[in-house]
């Protein structure tokens, strides 16, 4: 089951991540603001994309954070970059909930210029999360940040999906722009798909219960087209630190891409298999109810 009761010690994390930025605002103030935050991670429909999840998130950045220029800044992200959930409509119509990153960026940037985060950092944490919402492989026009983090409000960064590593430092291919932040940020957002067996079925069947109302056929097939999407890429990871993490995410996702082919299978063909009908795919997989979103942000990416 997810966590939905935030720990004390989140606000505590917040609050250092604000003070870290730049942020003026009184302690009682951004501890005020950080409680609201966290109340909507507790949303009890948030079934991975939770207080869980967002602790992981940032549990990674620290493990990372030396590959970034500022960490302070990422955290911020980190805390906002799912902060609203939306339900929106599935592939049949269906209720689906998922994080709307596009929203969540301009509640970032609302709330962090009323704590008197400078301007400059401010769009600097709505760029990291609309880009997160874009995901490597997209590419948005932009220079470089400065190791100082001054960034004029405008400026676009991305990473892209042909990143290299050769020798443990990262090659960049030509016309593409080098942000580690957003790098750290992705890696960090993403590093579930390398977790233990156990921990990735238990996020993929979280994921699922975040689509309760949409068809389990449907719920497959739009995951398994995200699975061989992630199968396709060159590199899910886009840090120096994070090159081990790709073989145990590619096993991962194989072996949940073999068993929601096998199971789209049963469901299609209950004549030929009655065993292996809806009743048997529960028994087998566990509940059936699903998440996802093909090709994109949402609760199957």
């Amino acid at each position: 089951m997810a966590q939905t009761e935030p720990p004390a010690w989140l606000t505590t994390v917040w609050s250092r991540a604000l003070t870290e930025a730049g942020s003026p605002a009184p302690v009682n103030e951004a501890d005020r603001m950080g409680d609201k935050l966290l109340e909507r991670w507790s949303n009890p429909a948030r079934r991975f994309h939770g207080i869980g999840h967002l602790i992981t998130v940032l549990e990674k950045i620290d493990e990372l954070s030396r590959e970034a220029s500022c960490p302070g800044l990422i955290r911020l992200a980190a805390f906002y970059h799912g902060a609203i959930l939306s339900s929106g409509s599935g592939p049949l119509g269906n209720r689906v909930w998922s994080e709307d990153k596009a929203l969540s960026a301009d509640l970032a940037r609302g709330q962090l210029a009323h704590l008197g985060l400078p301007a400059a950092k401010v769009a600097r944490v709505h760029q990291l999360i609309t880009a997160l919402g874009n995901r490597p492989g997209s590419r948005l026009p932009g220079r470089q940040a400065a190791p100082s983090c001054r960034v004029s409000p405008g400026e676009s960064f991305a990473l892209t999906a042909s990143t290299r590593v050769t020798g443990g430092v990262v090659q960049h291919p030509p016309n593409t722009v080098k942000d580690p932040d957003l790098a750290v940020l992705c890696d960090s957002e993403r590093a579930i798909l390398a977790a233990d067996p156990r921990t990735y079925r238990a996020y993929s069947q979280a994921l699922r219960a975040e689509c309760g109302d949409e068809p389990v056929a449907a719920v497959l097939e739009a995951r398994i087209a995200v699975l061989r999407g992630w199968l396709g890429k060159e590199r899910l990871f886009l840090t120096a630190s994070t090159t081990a993490w790709e073989n145990a995410a590619h096993n991962n996702i194989e072996a949940e891409l073999a068993r929601s082919l096998t199971e789209l299978d049963s469901l299609n063909a209950p004549a030929r298999h009655p065993s292996a009908g809806l009743s048997s795919a529960v028994a087998a997989h566990g509940p059936l109810t699903g998440s996802f979103a093909a090709g994109g942000p949402g609760p199957l990416g």
